[in-house]
Formats: structure tokens, C-alpha cells, sequence
């Protein structure tokens, strides 16, 4: 059955009836729904009859669902193919006595007179819940919904001159159904139960606290902790790198020789001894500074070119596709299309404080602390992350719904979660991933793991250490061109080309690809370590400056040419695509050491002053956190996109300070309500058992 005998038995009568036709008698539309050449269940068919052969004092309620389909209007030649619909107008029919409704999107085709070729569209279809999106895909094959464009408009129609428009499904199954509020099962309760238990540790170490303390300080607690706390986390001697910092978060205090109690570990969650460290601005004058801009900025850049990577993700939703295709491409927007740069900064950063802190570490104890590297650095980032692990697979399809509410990065969880346990997901498919990002937090640990071979060679064999780091960077590099050569379809620029899937899972989430970098960040912890400072060599003050000068210059090249580099990539022939993927990490790595280098020497200038401005200080204790939430917040807030939008340079903007500003605030919380506590019960602990004071 058509649905043009539907609209002119039932739906045209009715708005006949609304703009002053006569009633329509209940005869008008008393005609068979029984389905027989369309396999149904009688449910549904029941459904449908049910819901076709209202009485006229229910008309209204029959045009809701209708009014609630996604019809075509502008921009079709342009690239604007799917219409959502209304999705809260079909989602609130549900109190009606037809009983639930559900929403889905199908994929459809306009044919048009003028044009030869069909036009693929998908459209949001309100219908009641007794038929599953299956069924109502077969009865909209069944159908030639031409007859809608009879209610509402044809969108071709100018004048006399009118363009003949038909609209078919020819699908069996639903493009596109969003996940819906389900109840909460056993898991999701004992999720819930966890971070309730966190909250109230929260609440009773605060309460303890202002207890004990409150009273004898004149309600100038906060002030005192600040002193006690030295102002902040410290980037050097005491290290916050966004994963890889061998310290912990909270720096050492003088404390009394006895062993912890169980005071000192209920007021490691005091909000008193958390919220101050949290928005301190206090630097060391030992401190790297500038490592805190770098933190900040490289994040932002993840940010924002993760916002941008989401409308070819939720490509129904942008009225415009043509300008989200060609947004990466453009010649300003290279730092932020070209990731690699932005996460190569992490990788190094992670290996300089690691290493810097390691060599420091074994002077300081006269070995290495084998057991105290790997337990330390397991149980600083691994209760974020599982929390966010956590919290992905039990608690983030309930936070809200939409027409396009999904989160496909979060399909793999169900049954590769544990690959997050091990630090494995890559190893397997990184597609597979749980949470997707955390390919990161997989390759750093591969890399982390194997970094004391290195770091015990330079710090006991120093020749030989750089013999082979050089063997390594050597086969690494040489690994990246072959895999990049026996490949056709691999492009400078992995961003541009999301669809490149292949290039994404077997090379740049590969540890062979990263670990050039990694190398040169642990080869500038130890020259951090043996203070290789130009500034103590014996020469001339001049011969001193044209040095800098000439660091500089190559720091500047350096960095401009691999950030890019990578511009209109497409046009790029096989030798230069080859040639950047070996060579762009590296270049920027180095590029970026030199500027950390001359930064710490004193001859920074205006760039120092920036990147060591008080202000990154906070923001750069919150990357880890930020780095782990955003994507989820990313996914939500486009999940939850009622209607396509027209995506200009100001909403792009507007999206990506308000991901920001989220990511942060709620990777605030999570620091001082857990990765804070966590560290300072962690070293507790490890001074509880005497790890932290055992000598050689």
C-alpha cells in the first residue's frame, strides 16, 4: 500500500478539515491495514490501524507524528541530505493512548525530473513502538512517499514552473536508530555506588579536616596549606607531565619521621588540602615553566582538531558538508589539522620528565628503583583511567538523548574494556579500542616500559647509550618509510583523510612511529640531568649569542616546516608523502626540545615569558583529565544536536570554547576529587612500606 493513498484518504482530509473544509466523517478513512503482502507482526499491524483510523477529534495527535518526520527543504544540491526531524516532538507522543513511539533515520532516494541521477537522502521517521525499526524499514520500502511532498511543499517549486519529486526507500533496516534511556542494570548501580563512595571519602576527609585544623588557624587554613604545598606541582624536580612524570602530584612536604596513619590518609581527600594545590599559580624558581604552555597548548589543538574531525562522525547533522571537507584543508588551520605535532609534544614531554626524574632519582638512591618506577607510574594515571573506562560504558548513554544519540568509540567497551586493564588496546585493533583516545595512554606505557634500557645505558655506558638510541631512531624511521612505501593510500596528513583508516591503526597509533620521539625526550632529560648548559662553556659572550641565534633559527624552521608541511598534502607525489612521514615527528621533536633548551638557559626572550606565564600553571595539572573527558563531551554535545546547523568559522569557535571550557571543569573535579587523593594515598603507601626511603 502506498503512502499516497495513506495522505489523500487520511492526512489531506484533515487539513482540509483545519483550514475550514469540512469535518472529515469517519467513513473517510475506514479502510484495510491488514499488511498481508508485508511481513509484519500483528502487533504492529494493529498498531497502525489503530493509529490511521483516529476519529477527527484526534486529528491533531495524528499530524504530531507526521509533523515530526524530517521533510526535504533547502540545500539538497549543495550537499544537505538528511533531515532530522523533530525528535522531541516524536519522543513526547509517548503519553498518548497509542502507546510508546520511536524515532529512527532512513535512508531514502529523491528522484528528480531534471536530474538523471538519484539523490541519496536520510530522513527521521516517527513511528509507534510496536513495530521495530525492521518493520517499519519494510513498509517504507513498500512506499512511494511522493505523496509528502503534497502536504509540504516541493521544494523545487517556483511559480508555475514545478519540477516533478518522488521519494522511495528502498532499505530493509533502519539507517540509524538512537540508543535510548535504558534502565539501570547491576553494573551501572555499582558504578553509580563507586563514585557516590568517592564523594562521601571527599566529604568525611573535609569534614575531618576542618575538625583538626579549622579551630587553631583563624579560618586561614587555605593560606598555610598553600606554604606547606610550596605554591604548586612542579614541572621539575617534582614533574607534572600530562602522563609520564615519575613524582607525584602533591610535592614532598616536611612531615614527621613516623609512619603514615590513618589520619594522614582520610585527609588526603580533604577538598582543604586538594582545591588549594589545584589553583595555585606559585612556580618554583627550579621549575621547568615552560613545559605548562606547552601542555596547555598542545591540548587545545586536540581539542580542536577532535571537534572538527566530529562533523565528518556526525556528518547528518551539517547542513553544509562541503565547508566541514574543506575546513582542515586550509592553510591557517594547518597547527590544528596537523595532530601529530600536538601529541607528538606529549610523547616528548613524557619521556623528558621520566628520564630527567629517573637519572635524578638513581643519584639520588644509588640504583635503579625498578619496582618503585613501574608501580608508581601504573598507579598515577590507572585510576583516571578506568574511571572515565568506567564511566564510558555504564553512565554515558544516560546522560541524554537526541536524534542522533551514539557513541560508536564506546561500542568496543562491552567487550574489550579489560584491554585497558593491560595497556594492550593497540597491540589488537585500535579500532576495537575502548574509548579511542587511550591508544595514546597504550603506546606511552609500551614506550615507559621499555625506557629504562635506555636510560641505565646512558647513565652507566653513555657512549654506547647513544649508539643505540641511534640504531633505534635509525630502524624505526627506515620501519615508517618501507610501511609508508608498499602503501599507496597513506597521506602526510592523517587528519585531513579520516576515511584512511588503515594509516590510522597501523601506523600512527603504532609505538615504532612515536618512538623517535620518545628517544629524543629521554636524550634531553639527560642533558637536562648533566646541565650540558652552553652558557658554562668556555667562549666568547658572542660566540655564546650567535649559538642561540642560530638554535633558534633552526628551531623556527624546524617547527614551521613540519606544522606546514603537510599542507595540500593531496597534491603531494609518493617520495614526498615517504619523506614526511619518517622525518615530521623527529623534526618537530627536536625542534621543540631546542626551544625548551634555550628557554631554561635564559635566552627564551618573550617566547619564555609566554609559555612560563602563571596562568598555565593550574590549567597544565588538568591535561591528563582533559585529554581522557573530552572526547566524551565532544560525542555528547553533537549526539544531543536536535537539528542540523549551517557550520560557519564562529560556530566552529563557539563549539570548541565550549568543549574546552567543560573538558576542563570537569577534569577539574575529577583532580581534586581523585587523582590528587590518589597520588598522595599512593605515596603514603609507598612510604608506609618504605619504598620511598630504602637506599642501596
Amino acid at each position: 500500500m502506498t503512502t499516497s493513498l495513506l495522505f489523500i484518504l487520511v492526512i489531506l482530509p484533515y487539513v482540509t478539515a483545519l483550514y475550514g473544509g469540512e469535518e472529515p466523517t469517519e467513513t473517510s478513512y475506514q479502510f484495510d491495514l491488514s499488511y498481508n503482502d508485508i511481513n509484519i507482526s500483528t502487533s504492529c499491524s494493529k498498531a497502525l490501524h489503530k493509529l490511521f483510523m483516529l476519529e477527527s477529534t484526534h486529528s491533531s495527535l495524528m499530524l504530531r507524528y507526521w509533523d515530526s518526520w524530517g521533510k526535504p527543504s533547502h540545500g539538497i544540491l549543495e550537499g544537505h541530505t538528511s533531515y532530522l526531524g523533530y525528535y522531541d516532538e516524536c519522543i513526547n507522543l509517548k503519553d498518548t493512548e497509542f502507546g510508546e513511539t520511536d524515532y529512527c533515520i532512513y535512508a531514502m532516494q529523491m528522484n528528480i525530473s531534471t536530474i538523471q541521477t538519484p539523490i541519496p537522502i536520510q530522513v527521521g521517521v516517527c513511528f509507534p513502538s510496536a513495530c521495530s525499526s525492521q518493520e517499519f524499514a519494510r513498509i517504507l520500502s513498500e512506499m512511494d512517499i511522493t505523496s509528502v511532498i503534497t502536504v509540504i511543499g516541493n521544494p523545487f517549486s517556483t511559480g508555475n514552473n514545478t519540477m516533478s519529486v518522488s521519494i522511495n526507500s528502498n532499505d530493509k533496516s533502519a539507517t540509524f536508530c538512537p540508543q535510548t534511556d535504558e534502565d539501570y542494570d547491576v553494573s551501572t548501580i555499582l558504578v553509580l555506588i563507586a563514585c557516590g563512595v568517592i564523594v562521601v571519602m571527599v566529604m568525611v576527609g573535609t569534614t575531618v579536616d576542618i575538625i583538626l585544623w579549622l579551630p587553631s588557624t583563624d579560618l586561614l587554613k587555605s593560606h598555610q596549606i598553600l606554604s606547606i604545598y610550596n605554591g604548586n606541582i612542579q614541572a621539575c624536580d617534582n614533574g607534572n607531565g600530562l602522563i609520564n612524570e615519575k613524582d607525584p602530584l602533591i610535592p614532598k612536604q616536611e612531615q614527621k619521621s613516623d609512619r603514615p596513619t590513618v589520619k594522614d590518609f582520610i585527609l588526603a581527600f580533604s577538598l582543604y588540602n586538594t582545591i588549594p594545590v589545584l589553583v595555585s599559580m606559585k612556580q618554583s624558581p627550579s621549575a621547568i615553566k615552560a613545559l605548562s604552555g606547552i601542555r596547555f597548548h598542545a591540548i587545545i589543538l586536540i581539542i580542536m582538531v577532535h571537534v572538527a574531525d566530529h562533523f565528518h562522525l556526525y556528518h547528518d547533522l551539517i547542513q553544509n558538508p562541503q565547508y566541514a571537507n574543506e575546513l582542515l584543508t586550509r592553510f591557517l588551520l594547518q597547527p590544528v589539522s596537523n595532530i601529530s605535532i600536538a601529541v607528538e609534544s606529549f610523547f616528548l614531554l613524557g619521556a623528558f620528565l621520566s628520564s630527567y626524574l629517573t637519572f635524578k632519582d638513581i643519584e639520588k638512591y644509588g640504583r635503579f628503583r625498578y619496582l618503585y618506577f613501574y608501580l608508581h607510574r601504573y598507579f598515577r594515571i590507572s585510576p583516571l583511567l578506568y574511571l572515565y573506562t568506567i564511566i564510558s560504558i555504564n553512565l554515558v548513554y544516560h546522560f541524554g538523548q537526541g536524534p542522533l544519540w551514539s557513541f560508536p568509540f564506546l561500542t568496543p567497551c562491552n567487550g574489550n574494556w579489560w584491554y585497558n586493564l593491560l595497556y594492550l588496546g593497540n597491540v589488537k585493533d585500535p579500532l576495537e579500542t575502548c574509548t579511542g583516545v587511550t591508544w595514546y595512554l597504550f603506546v606511552d606505557m609500551q614506550l615507559y616500559i621499555l625506557s629504562p634500557i635506555i636510560i641505565l645505558l646512558l647513565n652507566h655506558y653513555q657512549y654506547i647509550g647513544l649508539m643505540v638510541i641511534s640504531l633505534v631512531m635509525i630502524g624505526a624511521t627506515t620501519a615508517v618509510g618501507v610501511q609508508a612505501g608498499v602503501n599507496d593510500d597513506y597521506h602526510a596528513n592523517v587528519a585531513v583523510h579520516p576515511e584512511n583508516i588503515d594509516q590510522a591503526t597501523d601506523l600512527y597509533m603504532k609505538p615504532h612511529y612515536r618512538v623517535n620521539t620518545y628517544l629524543i625526550g629521554i636524550l634531553l632529560g639527560y642533558i637536562f640531568y648533566k646541565k650540558y648548559w652552553i652558557t658554562n662553556l668556555s667562549i666568547n659572550k658572542w660566540l655564546k649569542l650567535l649559538i642561540y641565534v642560530l638554535l633558534w633559527v633552526a628551531a623556527i624552521i624546524l617547527c614551521t616546516t613540519t606544522m606546514f608541511g603537510a599542507y595540500n598534502d593531496d597534491e603531494f607525489s609518493k617520495f614526498q608523502t615517504i619523506m614526511y612521514l619518517m622525518f615530521n615527528g623527529p623534526a618537530w621533536s627536536i625542534g621543540l626540545s631546542i626551544i625548551i633548551y634555550i628557554c631554561n638557559t635564559g635566552y627564551g626572550g618573550v617566547v619564555n615569558s609566554y609559555l612560563s606565564w602563571s596562568v598555565w600553571e593550574p590549567l597544565a595539572k588538568m591535561t591528563f583529565g582533559v585529554y581522557l573527558c573530552h572526547i566524551i563531551i565532544i560525542s555528547m554535545m553533537f549526539s544531543t544536536f536536535q537539528s542540523t546547523l549551517i557550520l560557519t568559522d564562529y560556530i566552529l569557535a563557539i563549539l570548541c570554547v565550549f568543549v574546552v571550557v567543560t573538558s576542563f571543569a570537569w577534569s577539574g573535579v575529577t583532580f581534586v576529587f581523585l587523582e590528587l587523593p590518589v597520588s598522595k594515598v599512593v605515596s603514603l603507601c609507598f612510604k608506609l612500606f618504605g619504598m620511598e626511603n630504602r637506599q642501596k
